[in-house]
């Protein structure tokens, strides 16, 4: 039986959606060029339709999976999962002539019906004003909501917008808490993060332990940044670890081969 904290947290949460929505401005008249939902088909033809869009998506006749997912926005459940498919082409101009603002509609059709993802990325829209109007506080809010979801992306940016945002103002220990769950979901540039408060003990007691476990685990998966931290602990406790030298010289090498191959993954999928 649910507890009464997780009815008042429910209850929340459901007001925190409702506010999020209210405060997405959609322009008054759609553009050219982009699907519009139309009265006629029944439910399952709009459902089969987005299966196919999916399926065009995957093949990249991003055009016909376009046309696809407009079918889509006709009726059925699915509706807001193909806003969001539409969302990510307009974002991206795939199939379609690039279009930030354009993206931003399907995001927020997409989030007002509890779509995660689309909460997602009507955040990050917030956060850089890219297809909307720049603004934190609209950023943090959609990012929370995402992140309560599990996304490890929102946790992720919410966290970097608790350590820099301006408007929203410095709390390092929210940025602490989001970045640690994004590091325990296995994201890389959240552990490396981390591992850089816990060093320095911003928002947390100082552990350097800890800090080296985060860098080996964003490290390992090729997050050249840490690999760099990585060697410069080591580069700094020689006399503390007998394989230090070692350790140095293999995260040096192999920090060196990341950077120059520019690899450095994005965290453009939650």
């Amino acid at each position: 039986m649910a507890s009464r904290g997780d009815f008042l947290e429910t209850v929340m949460l459901a007001i925190e959606v409702r506010a999020a929505a209210a405060a997405v401005v959609l322009p008054p008249r759609p553009r050219r060029g982009a699907p519009t939902p139309q009265r006629g088909p029944r439910p399952a033809d709009a459902d089969e339709a987005f299966a196919r869009g999916l399926r065009l998506n995957a093949r990249h006749e991003y055009a016909a999976a376009a046309a696809a997912f407009g079918r889509a926005l006709r009726g059925g459940e699915l509706a807001p999962c193909a806003h969001y498919e539409l969302g990510r082409l307009f974002e991206q101009g795939h199939g379609v002539a690039l279009d930030p603002v354009r993206a931003v509609e399907h995001f927020a059709h997409a989030a007002m019906h509890g779509h995660a993802r689309a909460m997602y990325r009507l955040g990050l829209a917030h956060a850089t004003g890219r297809g909307t109007c720049r603004d934190d506080v609209l950023a943090m809010n959609w990012l929370r909501l995402a992140a309560a979801h599990g996304l490890r992306g929102a946790q992720y940016q919410l966290g970097m917008l608790h350590l820099g945002g301006a408007e929203a103002g410095r709390a390092p220990m929210a940025a602490v808490h989001w970045l640690r769950e994004a590091a325990n979901a296995g994201l890389a540039a959240a552990q490396y993060q981390l591992g850089r408060l816990l060093e320095a003990g911003d928002g947390c007691r100082r552990d350097l332990a800890q800090a080296i476990t985060q860098f080996r685990r964003a490290a390992e998966q090729g997050w050249w940044p840490a690999q760099f931290a990585l060697a410069r602990l080591y580069d700094q406790a020689l006399g503390l670890w007998p394989e230090g030298r070692a350790a140095l010289q293999s995260w040096r090498r192999k920090a060196l081969d990341y950077a120059q191959a520019g690899s450095l993954a994005t965290l453009d999928a939650p």
